[in-house]
């Protein structure tokens, strides 16, 4: 590589340019047992008249940056396992999937035991059949995938080989781990108790849509609706601790007001055995810290609104996204157009009040063919802890 670079001392840059694409752009180097990340970038020097002078390599640490962007991705993972978790257990009663859990991971634990002691094929198989049962019964899909993949490599045990066996209990040890995140959703995101494990620090999207659609469930069926479920995104990692309980009320109060007024309040509207579905989408985007809640429900009245605003001579617009901004505009509907959409606009005056507070802002949208959306913004400078720009890039990456 050095012959090659230096034969191009001299050349034209045309010469670079074919050398440039077999040049390494980056490489690891170990300094005192830690890996350091580097990337190269190779720059020619040229003369007056346009001939290679010499060559300039800068050589820049990417470790830190590159360990962040692992962190941010690892975090982003766990949160949205913790979401698939919360949809799976939200239609069952958490003291029954609390006593399987408990007695699934001492089954499991069994195992592990048994074969590092005297490997018994049979009484193997009837515990990976009875927890297959238990999550076939309570629709646990998340752990049946992982049962797949034990129950896989059982079948190829042929014989007591320690490489094969010691290899199963390694996979045992992840249905295992499996096992506790189902725990610790049970535990700390339902129940608030003690923490099972030590997965997030600050509260969690996928924990504030639990609690606040497990207290929903019952009201839900008596009115005759079903759960479909809840697609929780959540991309944003280091909000500032102070944050926290204004972002729980801005979710509490949008859960509420989508599932209770886009729905319950209508439920003459609807057939009987009617689906709730329920998006809850948390990313960073140019700068903004943004939150989407959709629903399918019942939609504004925005004929009503055009109507009222036009008598008031205010020119708001004439598009739909206009009209639904005068929910937010003081003085502006009269009281009897006021009290037809309160219902779904119930409590945005409230998350209005919150996201000023920072310096956001909210907007009501339609969700066609039915529904609505609400999009509250926040400047990510007074809602998140200090990150460098790249972090902040790598937010709004992931979340398009």
């Amino acid at each position: 590589l050095a012959e090659k670079i230096k034969s191009c001392i001299g050349g034209e840059l045309a010469h670079f340019n074919e050398l440039s694409e077999h040049l390494p752009s980056s490489f690891e180097l170990k300094v005192s047992e830690q890996i350091k990340s580097l990337r190269l970038k190779w720059t020619p020097i040229l003369t007056e008249r346009k001939v290679i002078e010499n060559i300039l390599l800068v050589v820049q640490d990417q470790t830190a940056e590159n360990n962040l962007r692992r962190q941010v991705s690892v975090e982003i993972a766990r949160r949205n396992n913790v979401a698939r978790l919360i949809a799976e257990i939200l239609p069952r009663k958490r003291n029954v999937l609390i006593a399987y859990f408990a007695a699934t991971k001492t089954l499991v634990e069994k195992m592990i035991a048994e074969i590092r002691s005297d490997y018994d094929s049979l009484s193997i198989r009837n515990d990976l059949s009875l927890i297959k049962e238990g999550a076939e019964k309570y629709e646990l899909s998340t752990l049946l995938k992982s049962l797949v993949k034990v129950n896989g490599r059982y079948k190829q045990i042929r014989s007591q080989d320690n490489l094969e066996l010691e290899f199963f209990c390694e996979i045992l040890k992840d249905l295992s781990e499996d096992i506790e995140e189902y725990l610790y959703v049970l535990y700390e995101v339902f129940e608030r108790g003690k923490s099972k494990s030590d997965i997030f620090k600050n509260e969690t999207l996928a924990g504030v849509i639990g609690r606040q659609v497990a207290i929903k469930l019952g009201v839900i069926k008596d009115y005759n609706f079903l759960w479909k479920g809840i697609e929780c995104e959540d991309r944003v990692v280091y909000w500032r601790d102070s944050v926290i309980p204004d972002i729980t009320k801005i979710i509490t109060l949008a859960l509420h007001n989508s599932i209770d007024h886009g729905y319950l309040a209508f439920s003459h509207l609807f057939e009987k055995d009617q689906h709730i579905d329920v998006m809850v989408k948390m990313y960073v985007d140019s700068g903004k810290t943004v939150l989407e809640v959709k629903d399918e429900g019942v939609s504004l009245d925005i004929e009503k609104l055009s109507a009222d605003i036009r008598k008031t001579g205010f020119d708001f617009g004439e598009d739909d996204e206009s009209i639904l901004d005068t929910i937010f505009a003081d003085g502006l509907l009269s009281q009897e157009t006021r009290r037809e959409v309160r219902a779904r606009s119930a409590g945005l005056q409230i998350i209005k009040e919150v996201a000023l507070k920072y310096g956001g802002t909210v907007r009501l949208r339609p969700n066609l063919p039915r529904g609505a959306i609400l999009i509250v913004k926040l400047p990510v400078e007074n809602v998140l802890k200090n990150v460098t720009s790249e972090e902040v890039k790598f937010g709004s990456d992931m979340a398009g």
